[in-house]
């Protein structure tokens, strides 16, 4: 209707106005019609503060309003998992992050630098197929402020996360990293290390963790499958269901 109106893609969108009175913009792809990225978009008042948006050339600012977002959305197409894809999916994660929308992969995206994130996000794998491949021994870290400040209420859930290049021996940085934190969902997961140097993951660095669950996840080929807290405890948690095969160190 008069109140909803498609461009095929992104670069279009913003090149011209939109229609007189229209609320609802929905992109057919990110660059190209079909390509990957289709969105609904609705407009605003004013520029939203994360990456899932765009302006029109009459000056009008849309927000995405999917129910679930994905990183090609955000530019990340190719889902090679070779092709370097961080700055999609660092925005995508963002997203994630301020509007509390679950970020859905289903493709093998390739990050080349670390992304570092304040607060904490949902991010979920989708159709068994979803991937993370961590080149150069880059991180996922979540840390707020020096790490002092706790992080609540983060949710990661059926992904694979992998070290995707050979590493020197016992590279201190773990794939996966929070920082002070409470009330975590880490679930179904695979953490591959490839070469046994790196840990799988690290919760509660720098401080503890508390009230979280850690559960039937598989921590293959890692230095250390988990390494929990640091200066301070780690109580009320779930440690349950997980497997750690091929570590270089059994245990956590």
């Amino acid at each position: 209707g008069a109140r909803a109106f498609a461009r095929d893609d992104r670069a279009s969108a913003e090149a011209r106005d939109a229609p007189t009175g229209a609320t609802t913009l929905e992109l057919m792809g990110y660059f190209d019609a079909g390509a990957g990225g289709r969105a609904r978009y609705r407009r605003v008042g004013d520029e939203p503060g994360h990456a899932g948006k765009l302006k029109t050339a009459d000056g009008a600012w849309w927000e995405l309003a999917a129910p679930v977002l994905r990183p090609e959305m955000f530019g990340a197409v190719v889902g090679d998992g070779e092709t370097d894809e961080t700055q999609a999916i660092y925005d995508a994660l963002r997203c994630a992050m301020v509007t509390r929308l679950v970020l859905e992969v289903t493709r093998s995206h390739a990050i080349f630098q670390d992304l570092v994130l304040a607060a904490a996000f949902h991010l979920r794998g989708g159709h068994g197929s979803g991937e993370l491949q961590l080149y150069g021994g880059c991180t996922l870290r979540v840390i707020r402020g020096d790490g002092s400040q706790t992080v609540r209420h983060g949710v990661i859930e059926n992904i694979r996360i992998e070290d995707a290049t050979d590493q020197p021996a016992w590279l201190p940085e773990p794939m996966l990293e929070i920082w002070r934190s409470a009330s975590w969902r880490i679930t179904g997961c695979i953490f591959d290390g490839r070469v046994r140097r790196r840990i799988g993951v690290w919760v509660g660095r720098g401080s503890t963790i508390w009230a979280s669950a850690i559960r039937d996840n598989r921590f293959h080929a890692c230095q250390i499958g988990v390494a929990v807290g640091d200066t301070g405890d780690a109580t009320h948690n779930d440690f349950s269901g997980n497997t750690a095969d091929h570590n270089r160190i059994a245990g956590a």
